[in-house]
């Protein structure tokens, strides 16, 4: 009866769209949740997230006396644990990064250079 339930239950992750790769979720249609434009070190207010995975997009460039920093980390909101560091950069720079989870966040972001920082969900 465990193996049964085992089997159902491996089965239903697999139909939900969670074993969806990277490259899938990138090639989808996503939906902005929060966005942030700033130029210093900032905690984001919490948001939440329903879907099984989020995307973070960031774009940079040093300011006009050259500073360079640009760090991103993501924290579960209930215990501050890290969830992920999404970029770790100096100079200018563009990309996104997919984190596979759901919950209450919020960011950590260490910059000493202008930025746009988006949250997305799959849609």
């Amino acid at each position: 009866m465990r193996v049964a339930k085992l089997v159902l239950l491996c089965l239903v992750v697999l139909l939900c769209g969670c074993g969806k790769s990277d490259e899938d979720l990138e090639a989808g249609s996503w939906r902005e949740v929060v966005r942030w434009e700033d130029n210093t070190v900032k905690v984001t207010q919490e948001f939440t997230i329903d879907s099984s995975s989020m995307r973070i997009s960031w774009e940079t460039q040093p300011d006009a006396e050259g500073n360079k920093r640009f760090r991103v980390s993501v924290h579960r909101a209930e215990n501050a644990s890290l969830v992920d560091k999404v970029v770790q950069d100096d100079g200018p720079d563009k990309g996104s990064k997919i984190i596979r989870s759901a919950g209450t966040f919020y960011i950590l972001v260490d910059a000493r250079q202008p930025y746009t920082l988006v949250v997305e969900v799959p849609e």
